[in-house]
């Protein structure tokens, strides 16, 4: 009865993700109290979390694009789509720093959310966690890592926060690849890296993570521009 219990509090919460609007800052309590019991049982709870993840990750590349390009599709962020980025785009720095600029915004918009929906001031889903130890032995069995680090704290909120947003992660780093091959200027492939390097740092100190999906792909940016630089420099030369 027990199980049956968790497995229904399980798809209760699954069907919740699906309509969870992060942007409200009163986030039901209720769906913080059922993240605390399901967290009981380690195996259920990293479900969700892997469900929760995928949405976010789609909810945010659909901001992305519509902030990109302006477009009204997805309704959950009407009123916070603007001018289109991809306006700028014949400024090939101003081009880069607005999505840059609209990436690190909505980091800080995700872990203040996600915060308020996984962090308690008692911790009470990793005290959850280590009470649900006992229920699923072969979590421990079965990992290197011990059950009770399933849910450390802000390290599990960091990076639940960079699988959200590995997709935004991908479609900016073709765009500034884009912009980084398609011009000679070697003073412009400098001043990018700059810009990368400054928001790379700004990500690994918000996401206290240099191994998430966006440090690791300003890191690779920022090298590429550096090349650039180096190779338009020698043909300059």
């Amino acid at each position: 009865q027990l199980n049956a219990a968790f497995q229904k509090l399980y798809r209760w919460i699954q069907r919740e993700f699906k309509t969870l609007d992060l942007e409200n800052p009163q986030i039901s309590s209720s769906i913080r109290r059922a993240l605390r019991v399901l967290a009981e049982r380690p195996t259920l709870f990293q479900n969700c979390l892997d469900f929760f993840a995928e949405a976010r990750e789609h909810v945010l590349s659909d901001a992305f694009y519509a902030a990109l390009t302006g477009s009204l599709t997805n309704a959950e962020h009407r009123g916070s789509v603007g001018k289109a980025i991809e306006l700028s785009a014949h400024d090939p720095l101003r081009y880069v720093g607005d999505m840059l600029a609209w990436a690190h915004s909505a980091t800080v918009s995700e872990r203040e959310a996600l915060e308020v929906l996984f962090i308690s001031a008692n911790d009470e889903v990793a005290a959850g966690i280590r009470a649900g130890i006992e229920s699923e032995p072969w979590t421990r069995a079965s990992s290197d890592v011990d059950a009770s680090d399933i849910f450390d704290g802000h390290k599990a909120l960091a990076q639940l926060i960079s699988r959200n947003l590995a997709g935004v992660a991908r479609q900016l780093r073709q765009r500034v690849e884009q912009v980084i091959q398609s011009h000679d200027d070697p003073t412009l492939a400098y001043k990018l890296s700059n810009l990368l390097g400054f928001y790379r740092l700004m990500f690994s100190k918000l996401l206290e993570d240099d191994t998430g999906a966006f440090p690791t792909a300003l890191q690779a940016l920022e090298a590429a521009a550096l090349r650039h630089f180096r190779t338009s420099m020698r043909d300059h030369v």
